[in-house]
């Protein structure tokens, strides 16, 4: 599969299996800290990051600093 076709598979497939119904369940500021955190080192997170690496894409840990930085500015410790 040439980078691009592989590029949007890969997109479909995570943007189609995200629950949304979890992210109405993050009623604080603190839920969506804490669940981002938890998701860097799930199973599925790992997967998926290899994924994005072979496209030389930005994986999830990649902005955690900026994540973390953003909610210290934001008072969400």
């Amino acid at each position: 599969m040439n980078q691009k076709k592989n590029f949007f598979f890969l997109k479909n497939k995570i943007f189609s299996h995200i629950p949304k119904e979890r992210f109405r369940n993050y009623n604080t500021p603190w839920d969506i800290r804490d669940n981002y955190l938890s998701d860097l080192s799930s199973q599925t997170a790992k997967k998926k990051n290899a994924e994005l690496k072979d496209l030389n894409l930005p994986r999830l840990p990649y902005f955690k600093d900026q994540f973390l930085e953003l909610c210290d500015k934001l008072g969400v410790k």
